[in-house]
């Protein structure tokens, strides 16, 4: 319980307290009776927004874990751009050795080729299982944004 809490259970107490001259009167017993209830209301106000501001952190905390991994994501995607320079290199490569190859190093050319297909091939795949993945996580924090956000700022002051 904060400092916040036991303060409100004080004055709780010794407002209301029974004895106290203050209170005795029965003219005034209805009013006392209402600020009993409003301090009632105020403590479990407070516990609900400790709650709120517990699950807040809790939230937060699990963004800070969501940002962390969009961020490994993103090394990933460097990591395959940079994949992609050096396929394409590779590509370059193969390109001015088919043109300048003698008649003997044709077999050679040809599994050079095919391995450069496979290496394209993987990236492709692999990209393609990426972007499945990062589209379904984008577009679903997207809409919740959209969806959630405005709600904030509705019970906000005037």
């Amino acid at each position: 319980m904060t400092t916040s809490h036991y303060a409100w259970l004080l004055m709780g107490a010794l407002l209301f307290a029974p004895g106290i001259a203050v209170g005795a009167d029965a003219e005034h017993e209805e009013m006392h009776e209402e600020h009993q209830k409003d301090v009632a209301d105020h403590q479990k106000w407070m516990t609900q927004i400790g709650k709120m501001r517990i699950q807040h952190k809790e939230a937060l905390a699990a963004l800070a874990m969501l940002e962390a991994e969009i961020l490994a994501h993103d090394a990933e995607l460097e990591e395959m751009a940079e994949e992609i320079r050096v396929h394409a290199e590779h590509i370059a490569e193969h390109e001015e050795e088919l043109d300048s190859h003698d008649e003997d190093s044709h077999d050679k050319l040809e599994k050079s080729h095919e391995k450069l297909q496979a290496e394209h091939a993987a990236v492709g795949k692999k990209l393609t299982e990426m972007e499945k993945d990062h589209d379904d996580l984008i577009d679903g924090l997207l809409k919740f944004v959209k969806k959630h956000l405005s709600k904030f700022h509705e019970h906000s002051h005037d």
